[in-house]
């Protein structure tokens, strides 16, 4: 359970698929996140400053929301079989 916890936890910023196939272009706009920002600045716009920068930012996200949940539900201790 712990497992399914901290990967689900992991994965919640990486919903890309889900937004660019249901994505309407009247809408697009409305309901970008951090990894379309990347598709589309990083490969149609070709503009890399910026999709690196947000690229490192989902990356210290999902670092220090693993860490969190890895310290809240006490995933790297040690169980005593005493």
């Amino acid at each position: 359970m712990k497992i399914v916890i901290v990967l689900s936890a992991m994965g919640v910023l990486r919903n890309f698929d889900q937004i660019f196939v249901m994505g309407n272009p009247s809408v697009n706009d409305k309901i970008q996140n951090l990894l379309v920002l990347i598709y589309n600045d990083g490969i149609l716009k070709f503009n890399v400053g910026t999709a690196t920068a947000a690229a490192t930012l989902v990356l210290v996200v999902t670092m220090l929301i693993s860490f969190v949940v890895r310290k809240l539900l006490r995933y790297d201790e040690a169980y005593d079989r005493d």
